[in-house]
């Protein structure tokens, strides 16, 4: 079993309780991440001296008793998020954090960049950009040239600054949706469940 401590901690990526160089301990995020995004949920219970026991919850497949012989790739394809950070370990740790719950991840180090991949692809499904970033353009100014490019894409703002004061600075942000650093794969799933 797991102390409290640890338990609470199970599902971050890359939390583990293994000696340096002997672990990432990306298991049990990418199994939330996956289940998350599955619409499901997962229950840790945990004791020392007892065990632990971990509970996935799926939904079910809708039509799964229907007669499967009709040919259909409506849910087959993978979504594309676009992150946008200039700070390459944050970066590498967003593209993972994605891909561990399914996404196909295109990534930016500036706005302009992020401007560059969103005019060559029009399949992108979400931007996941820092507010703060160099070379002149904000993430906010980057998500509201997004939504004139393609109002369809779904948008997430991270900063480590506080909401209040951001709004404070930028005037009004509720037209998207704000995921505060460090950031967690819990909070982020349910980000991506409510993204606008």
């Amino acid at each position: 079993g797991m102390p409290p401590e640890v338990a609470a901690r199970a599902f971050e990526p890359f939390f583990t309780t293994k000696e340096t160089g002997k672990g990432t301990g990306l298991g049990l995020s990418q199994v939330y991440g996956f289940i998350a995004q599955s619409g499901g949920e997962v229950v840790l219970e945990s004791e020392i001296g007892k065990g632990t026991t971990v509970s996935v919850y799926l939904p079910p497949i809708a039509g799964a008793m229907e007669d499967t012989d009709t040919d259909t790739d409506t849910d087959t394809d993978t979504d594309i998020a676009l992150i946008v950070e200039d700070e390459p370990d944050v970066l590498e740790l967003a593209s993972e954090l994605f891909r561990s719950i399914g996404f196909e991840v295109l990534t930016a180090g500036n706005g302009q960049d992020a401007i560059d991949i969103l005019k060559r692809r029009s399949d992108i499904d979400i931007l996941f950009t820092d507010i703060m970033m160099p070379n002149g353009m904000s993430g906010i100014e980057l998500a509201r040239s997004t939504r004139e490019l393609n109002p369809r894409i779904k948008i997430i703002l991270a900063s480590g600054y506080p909401l209040p004061a951001l709004k404070a600075q930028h005037d009004n942000l509720n037209e998207f949706t704000f995921m505060s650093k460090p950031y967690r794969l819990s909070e982020l799933a349910k980000k991506l469940r409510g993204a606008t």
